[in-house]
């Protein structure tokens, strides 16, 4: 359960969610080549999935994506938005898989970007993997 608008009215309900956070650490494949996935400060600089441009493009977009309004992207799609605001191709994988992540779902021309940002912004809020389900 991500941090948000359903947790929030759990509590208001006096519901407590039992469970245990999730290690953010995390790998990927790219070219048959296991790598670690840049979900922090030092796991962003030693990525060797990223070039210098890309790391400081994620970084500055995931610095960005907190204050982001995401309903002005209600009407795109997710796919309309990352190609239109991800310069670097890898930095463009990585969204795209951390969107599909969060959001679990597999559709960037179907899905609208405003709610999946949104669900972003929770899921790096934080994540209750709830205990029995």
């Amino acid at each position: 359960m991500y941090d948000g608008d359903a947790l929030a009215t759990f509590h208001e309900l006096g519901l407590h969610m039992q469970g245990n956070q999730p290690s953010l650490d995390g790998f990927g494949i790219w070219k048959g080549k296991l790598s670690v996935l840049p979900t922090g400060v030092k796991s962003l600089f030693t990525t060797p999935l990223l070039s210098w441009k890309g790391k400081m493009e994620i970084a500055a977009w995931l610095t960005k994506l907190g204050k982001l309004d995401t309903h002005q992207y209600d009407q795109i799609s997710t796919r309309e938005w990352i190609e239109a605001n991800l310069q670097d191709p890898m930095v463009r994988n990585l969204f795209y898989a951390l969107l599909r992540t969060a959001s679990y779902v597999i559709a960037p021309d179907l899905q609208a970007a405003g709610p999946v940002l949104k669900q972003l912004q929770n899921s790096l809020q934080g994540v209750l993997y709830l205990d029995r389900g």
